[in-house]
């Protein structure tokens, strides 16, 4: 008896895996980085971020002004591609003391990217206090980066910067309009 159900389990079993079937797709030279639930890719090729749409279509989401990158990190269900790019403008300040401000010609940090809108950047950011001072002169520096990790179907980024390898690492929320927080 237990033989017999033994073998038709297997057999059952068998049929399943059978059945499945998969489809392999070649994107070239796309480097991808994430997958939405309609089949939107986003990846990178040469310093560009793309997106491959379901239809097929590969799409350069091009670089801030006088920028010299855009790396794609996410894709969210809308067609939303988050990324880090350099180029951009913004203004940084110090999160515990406001009135201590930077303004960054060619900071490195998120991008959110979309059909109607293309690439947009923070308009500002704020810091912690000792991360992001010129230990010398204790004013800010805009030579540290924010690199975009991921985003929701709400288009809120998460990002995070880093000073070096093995120290200081801050996360930041940012909602794609405002200013990081």
């Amino acid at each position: 008896m237990k033989r017999s159900v033994l073998t038709i389990v297997v057999f059952v079993l068998t049929q399943f895996a059978a059945a499945q079937k998969y489809n392999v797709l070649d994107l070239g030279l796309l480097q991808p980085v994430a997958i939405n639930s309609t089949g939107e890719i986003a990846g990178n090729y040469n310093n560009h971020a793309y997106v491959r749409t379901a239809t097929g279509r590969v799409i350069d989401l091009g670089l801030v002004h006088g920028g010299t990158f855009a790396l794609a990190a996410g894709i969210n269900d809308l067609g939303t591609v988050v990324g880090t790019a350099d180029g951009a403008p913004a203004k940084i300040f110090d999160a515990s003391d406001p009135t201590k401000t930077a303004t960054c010609t060619n900071l490195t940090q998120p991008f959110l990217w979309t059909v109607n809108k293309g690439m947009t950047t923070a308009p500002a950011i704020p810091v912690v206090a000792g991360i992001w001072l010129v230990d010398i002169s204790k004013q800010l520096s805009c030579s540290h980066a924010i690199y975009a990790n991921g985003l929701n179907n709400s288009g809120q980024v998460v990002a995070s910067n880093i000073k070096s390898a093995s120290t200081y690492l801050n996360g930041y929320l940012w909602n794609g309009t405002h200013g990081v927080s």
